[in-house]
């Protein structure tokens, strides 16, 4: 009798721990699913590129074709402009003869953030 009852509940055990890891499935799908929905609505969002800087030196790339792009300075100067960015293309802006270290890139609809350093121009000094 007391097998039976041991069996028995080790029988619920192993079917509770089988709910539980389809469960823990299911969830991981609708999580998965929630991810890749907001990514599609990102994208639909319009204007899509990224910008980095090298050498003292902006460039844009473009995933989608970008409308009156500008770079402007940290004090808000105009140092390149743009009218049109296609798709897939890049556009580079040189920020050489600018004291500043962060740049902003304005499309219509997004603004995004660059930094220059001049950290791999010039060697950095040693110390003893």
């Amino acid at each position: 009798m007391k097998q039976n009852k041991l069996a028995s509940k080790l029988d619920l055990l192993k079917l509770g721990m089988l709910l539980l890891g389809i469960s823990a499935i299911i969830l991981s799908g609708i999580a998965l699913d929630a991810y890749l929905r907001t990514l599609d609505r990102q994208e639909m969002s319009g204007d899509f590129f990224y910008a980095y800087c090298q050498d003292r030196v902006i460039i844009i790339h473009a995933e989608k074709t970008l409308e009156n792009v500008s770079v402007t300075s940290s004090k808000n100067e105009e140092i390149c402009s743009f009218k049109e960015i296609p798709e897939y293309s890049e556009e580079v802006c040189d920020v050489s003869n600018f004291n500043s270290t962060v740049f902003t890139i304005k499309t219509k609809t997004l603004k995004r953030a660059v930094t220059c350093s001049d950290y791999g121009s010039k060697p950095l000094p040693i110390r003893e």
